[in-house]
């Protein structure tokens, strides 16, 4: 069986529709199984993206139910050809109460039906059927009687077979993908200083760089930043290459943009930089829509590439381009200690959930449900920790204390224990978790498939590997793949179309086999030399770079490998000891055993695949607690180049357990401080010397969405309220954005100003009423008063009238166009 039943298809059709009932004991247990059911479909998915999409990923949230709490009549995964791929378009494989099995391309995250992109994706796909070109469906019966693998060979011949692929469909459902401008320059925000630089822009500035963007995406071109100063780069550059395959023209400039070309481009001078101008945009949009001749190594079969889809490329222009690899790597890592500092309501929760999923994982998906999905996850393994500050937190809790500890003994008394606190217990988890991120593991087979399980005497290439401490493999023909130009993948694939097969696709299997041996695999990577489907019979470690020997007999290509562990005379060992199922087919495969450390026993001296996985340790409400007091002698620890193995690593003795303890280096510490509350100043100095403070400021900006929906200008009242707040107090007290960000109405929008904003503000001027009066525009469309009457036998007394201030039930209906006044209009866009 395939590990879905009957059952699945019973319970999707029984319930899908109908709103969860905790209490219903049959919906809690069709809940539960339909969840198990994941698993499954999780396997399914997982299985086909390591054979056709080894650099992909899947994605799969495991609740049956929709976000209005209603049971599903689906279950389903997203598969991602590369990292890279549109959040919008995934291979999905699952099952359907109306349609039984299916596989098709389609877009996803929640696109309407009257979208022009989901429009445009109607119309390739035609009817939801097997006429469709990119649908695949199997009745129940058909899908049950298979096995897992039998449905993932399935799969993966229906995909093979899918025409357009999915790039055809990407490319054209890019055509329709109608950006507006801050929809684009999102895209090229993830660098925080040309974020920081485009708030000084005009709004000429703004549509020019937009349309000059536009005109290179839709030809296919890519757009990327350079890590030094403000420069944008686009033509052609292949995610994860160091260096750009090409380069059309350069955008210079942090007061006076220019573009400088690098190629011809129609009658545009290549020579010199060039205001960036509406005639000269003019020309560009021209141009580049006439398919202007590029060299044939820029041509790709996706779209162009955005910012967000393609790392930073270092500039040759740098002084310091030449830095080692590793030590620039190094410089890219999340520092160790940060604290998220900013007024109430300005998403540092939400930051903070997405920083500990980013410091795990490398990124953090982009759906709000799948990051909070990730982060449970995280949190369920051990690897993120959350704790409160507040003013009775202290050492015991943090660190370790002596604690009451009950005997396991029915009658035996009470006694005291040294328990650990929260920080050791998560140091001594990051210790012991091994990472499979910088030691993979390569399935390799060498020799003669069919031959698989003979001795050395019938398998003289085995025996030559193990005795001469090397791999050598059988794919990729006779070309000598040396040169520095095949580090790029489509340049391997174009040179096999050359020379060996015009029809080759990406997925080719001498081209994934020798992309694999001769740029995937690293030196320190873990080679395990398969023995048909389910033993392997040698483990090792590579030592040595891609070579090039020709042989008569084949197998040109060779890297060196030491060999820890292998058999010659007998059967190998069952993989089962390290992973679950079969090998993979192919002859090079990046693996992602359930079980690595199965294989450290086959690995002489290495005791570990890896360091240790990031872990960390979230302190909410940091500046509430005496600092000093809480971290004792760990505040000396925190520091990058005193943990443990850095160049000046301190050991401290905890004062109870008599330990020697210091804090690893994948543990980060994260925290976050309610500015309100507390300055930055009155913290602890020990504590921000060995911090990176990042502030958090209101982004009226984030509220444009919500101001269509509402009615109100909410990104001019939130400028309003905190131009005055910072006036009357500081900038400490200001008025996120975050509270607003939801409000689907004006009635929303009243609720949140009448329960939390009007009341937080008197809690800043400790209710003197008319300040907060003044902050709301100094009238009575928010507050209002009434004067209290002199109680008897004190009218002749002389002093301060007296009044009751009450919050209005209901505000007028120009209340937030006279609150806003014309305050703040200059620092918000249009």
């Amino acid at each position: 069986m395939n590990g879905f039943t009957a059952r699945h298809f019973e319970l999707l059709d029984r319930w899908k529709g109908h709103k969860l009932d905790r209490s219903d004991p049959k919906q809690e247990q069709a809940y539960e199984e339909l969840c198990e059911a994941y698993s499954v479909t999780e396997a399914w998915a997982q299985a086909v993206k390591e054979r056709l999409f080894p650099s992909g990923e899947v994605k799969i949230v495991k609740k049956p139910t929709s976000q209005a709490q209603k049971f599903n009549a689906y279950h389903w995964a997203r598969i991602y050809p590369e990292k890279y791929s549109p959040d919008y378009l995934a291979y999905t494989v699952g099952i359907s109460a109306d349609y039984g099995f299916e596989i098709k391309i389609d877009t996803v995250g929640g696109l309407r039906d009257r979208d022009p992109l989901r429009q445009a994706y109607f119309k390739l796909r035609g009817k939801f059927d097997d006429s469709s070109p990119i649908v695949t469906q199997l009745s129940r019966d058909e899908g049950l009687e298979k096995t897992l693998p039998e449905l993932v060979d399935s799969t993966v011949q229906a995909i093979n077979d899918f025409r357009p692929g999915y790039n055809e469909v990407w490319t054209e459902l890019e055509r329709h993908r109608n950006l507006d401008d801050e929809e684009l320059l999102a895209h090229f925000d993830d660098k925080p200083a040309f974020r920081e630089f485009r708030t000084a822009w005009t709004q000429e500035d703004k549509a020019l760089f937009c349309r000059l963007a536009r005109a290179a995406h839709r030809a296919g071109l890519d757009l990327w930043h350079i890590d030094v100063d403000i420069e944008v780069r686009c033509g052609c550059k292949h995610p994860g290459a160091n260096a750009a395959v090409g380069v059309l023209a350069t955008i210079h400039g942090r007061r006076n943009r220019t573009i400088e070309f690098r190629h011809p481009l129609g009658s545009i001078a290549v020579r010199g930089r060039h205001p960036l101008t509406a005639d000269l945009v003019d020309r560009i949009e021209a141009d580049l829509a006439a398919e202007p001749h590029f060299p044939d190594t820029w041509r790709t079969e996706r779209p162009g590439l955005w910012p967000d889809q393609l790392p930073i490329e270092r500039s040759s222009s740098d002084p310091g381009a030449q830095v080692n690899p590793q030590e620039h790597a190094e410089a890219k890592r999340p520092p160790l200690n940060t604290i998220l500092y900013g007024p109430p309501g300005t998403g540092k929760t939400y930051a903070t959930t997405n920083r500990c999923v980013e410091i795990c994982d490398g990124k953090s998906p982009q759906g709000a449900e799948e990051l909070r999905a990730r982060y449970g996850k995280l949190m369920d393994e051990g690897r993120i920790e959350f704790v409160t500050f507040h003013q009775s937190y202290g050492y015991e809790e943090f660190v370790e204390g002596i604690r009451p500890i009950a005997s396991a003994e029915d009658n035996a008394a009470m006694r005291l224990g040294v328990e650990p606190g929260v920080v050791k217990r998560i140091a001594e988890r990051a210790r012991k978790v091994p990472e499979m991120g910088s030691r993979r593991i390569f399935k390799l087979s060498m020799g003669d498939p069919k031959s698989w399980g003979r001795t050395p005497s019938s398998e003289p290439v085995f025996a030559e590997c193990i005795d001469s401490e090397c791999a050598l493999l059988d794919f990729g023909g006779d070309i000598d793949w040396s040169d520095a130009r095949y580090d790029n993948h489509d340049a391997v694939r174009q040179r096999w179309r050359q020379d060996k097969n015009p029809n080759a696709t990406a997925y080719d299997t001498d081209v994934q086999a020798i992309w694999r041996f001769r740029v995937e695999m690293r030196r320190g990577d873990i080679v395990v030399a398969s023995d048909g489907y389910r033993r392997f019979r040698a483990v090792g470690e590579v030592t040595g770079d891609y070579e090039f020997h020709y042989r008569e007999d084949g197998f040109h290509h060779r890297r060196a490998v030491h060999w820890h562990w292998h058999v010659r005379e007998r059967e190998g060992d069952p993989g089962s000891v390290f992973m679950e199922g079969r090998f993979h087919w192919r002859p090079v495969n990046l693996m992602a055993p359930s079980n690595p450390d199965g294989l450290i026993s086959y690995l002489t001296g290495i005791d570990r695949l890896a360091g240790a996985l990031p872990h960390v340790l979230v302190i909410d409400e940091i500046n509430r607690a005496n600092i000093s007091k809480v971290m004792g002698e760990l505040i000396t620890l925190l520091e990058e180049d005193k943990r443990e193995g850095a160049e000046n690593e301190v050991a401290v003795t905890l004062p109870y357990s008599r330990q020697r303890f210091t804090l690893p280096t994948n543990l980060h510490i994260l925290g976050t401080m309610n500015t309100a509350d507390r300055s930055i100043a009155l913290l602890d100095t020990a504590l921000r010397r060995r911090f990176r403070f990042e502030e958090m400021s209101p982004e009226p900006d984030l509220l444009q969405d919500a101001r269509e929906r509402t009615g109100v200008d909410l990104p001019r009242v939130l400028v309003a309220l905190n131009e005055r707040l910072e006036y009357l107090i500081d900038r400490d007290h200001q008025i996120g954005h975050a509270w607003l960000m939801e409000a689907e109405s004006r009635d929303d929008v009243d609720a949140v100003m009448r329960h939390k904003i009007i009341p937080l503000i008197a809690e800043y001027f400790y209710d003197d009423w008319s300040k907060v009066r003044a902050v709301l525009g100094g009238t009575d469309h928010f507050v209002q008063r009434r004067p209290l009457d002199i109680p008897p036998g004190l009218e002749n007394d002389i002093g301060e009238a007296r009044y009751r201030w009450t919050v209005k039930q209901r505000f007028d209906g120009d209340a937030y166009r006279i609150l806003i006044g014309g305050a703040g209009s200059r620092a918000v866009s249009e």
